[in-house]
């Protein structure tokens, strides 16, 4: 296992890989500059970089840099996800296109590895925001309306529009479906409820928390809210409570 989030940026630490058996760090990947990582549960993991996009071979247990054009790597945290399937998905900045890279395996000589790459027209409008969670991604377009895409039904729903959330509270830093309804974290001003059954109108569930990220463990139906602390010594610091 990589020990990397679903989704993190990363600056000169490098990317550990953990062995459950072991139960420790045997192995550390560095890239240059600035890079993201994206991984699934299965461990299916890609890294976006300045200088390309690489997957992770557990054949060869390294990183091998895939033949494509290279992308602007800037706000890739939240613009690139990987599917249950493995597959890549890049939202390129201001667009509303989909990169879709996918491998035959992971787990086979690179030389017998496949890489497949489409683009899709998705929406008609630029994409801003995505937030991603278990097949299902909600996204933000340059209009602030808000969409909610399940991959394993190809369904796309409009929520609302969300130009007068930002206008009273700010960044959101996390969208996400809980049961019926559509739950958002705005970076200083707390958790918002969108309704289903009021037609998504808003309700505060709590504004005294800063929030860095949230998400819903499927298994348990628990949410997870990852909080932002503030110390005169130090830079924001994220915990999960």
């Amino acid at each position: 296992a990589l020990s990397s989030a679903a989704s993190d940026v990363y600056k000169r630490q490098g990317v550990n890989r953990f062995s459950q058996k072991a139960r420790q760090v045997v192995a550390n990947y560095d890239f240059s500059g600035d890079y993201y990582v994206h991984s699934n549960n299965q461990g299916n993991t890609w890294i976006l970089t300045g200088d390309g996009i690489y997957y992770y071979n557990t054949h060869h247990q390294r990183f091998i840099r895939v033949q494509t054009s290279v992308l602007p790597v800037d706000s890739m945290e939240r613009r690139a996800f990987v599917t249950d399937d493995g597959g890549l998905w890049v939202f390129p900045p201001s667009t509303g296109q989909i990169l879709n890279y996918s491998l035959n395996r992971f787990d086979t000589d690179s030389l017998s590895v496949k890489l497949s790459i489409s683009t899709n027209k998705f929406h008609s409008k630029a994409i801003e925001d995505i937030f991603y969670q278990n097949g299902i991604f909600c996204f933000v377009d340059c209009d602030r309306d808000l969409y909610m895409y399940d991959i394993s039904r190809k369904s796309k729903i409009y929520i609302r529009n969300l130009s007068s959330l930002v206008q009273k509270y700010g960044v959101i830093t996390g969208i996400v479906p809980f049961y019926e309804d559509i739950i958002i974290g705005f970076r200083a001003n707390g958790l918002i409820r969108l309704r289903t059954s009021k037609k998504y109108e808003e309700e505060i569930v709590n504004r005294n928390i800063r929030i860095y990220g949230i998400y819903r463990e499927p298994r348990q139906g628990l949410l997870w809210i990852c909080l932002l602390y503030t110390s005169d010594a130090a830079d924001d610091k994220a915990r999960v409570d």
